[in-house]
């Protein structure tokens, strides 16, 4: 069980800890199957609004609008319940370091320090793309994506670096137990 603090001025008892990071990666797989729904019917709405006839047609602009769209889509469900619906499934939350939820705009800075983190190894991927085979190309994008979470396994409360950086957690959210019918009296 993670290690919990208290202070008497904080809300709720906050964990220092970190939720496993397996859980946590899982989260974030059930979170990409959601996010292409999202994201597909929001580039339809783009594709309707623009008349673009392919993905290829305004690049610059479907990017900013799509990280618009999650943008928002992170910003409303980590400042309004604290959990995305693959966060409710596995149990986990955002909280403030103190344990109170995350304003709008702190909720939508989170998303946009978590996803620069992601940028070296694109950007890396960008300015060698022509000059390296692609299975190397690749391979670039694959490790910097795997600093991510190398980060929270080195961390010593085991919190991603967007998360130490902005004094934000990812903690245990309380788990429901289910009334055991066999049990009642």
């Amino acid at each position: 069980m993670p290690a919990v603090s208290s202070s008497p001025n904080s809300p709720a008892p906050v964990q220092t800890l970190a939720p496993p990071l397996a859980r946590r990666m899982a989260s974030m797989a059930y979170e990409a199957l959601l996010l292409f729904g999202v994201l597909f019917i929001s580039d339809y709405l783009f594709d309707t609004l623009t008349q673009s006839r392919h993905g290829l047609m305004l690049r610059r602009e479907r990017m900013i609008w799509e990280t618009l769209i999650m943008a928002i889509y992170f910003g409303w469900f980590w400042s309004q319940g604290r959990q995305t619906l693959p966060m409710k499934v596995w149990h986990l939350a955002i909280v403030e370091a103190d344990g109170r939820a995350l304003s709008p705009a702190r909720a939508v800075l989170r998303f946009l320090v978590a996803l620069a983190t992601y940028l070296p190894g694109f950007a890396t991927y960008t300015l060698t793309r022509d000059y390296l085979p692609i299975g190397q190309c690749l391979a670039i994008i694959c490790i910097a994506t795997l600093m991510v979470p190398l980060w929270a396994r080195l961390d010593p409360q085991r919190q991603f670096l967007h998360d130490r950086l902005l004094g934000t957690r990812m903690i245990e959210a309380g788990r429901q137990k289910a009334a055991d019918p066999s049990r009642a009296q």
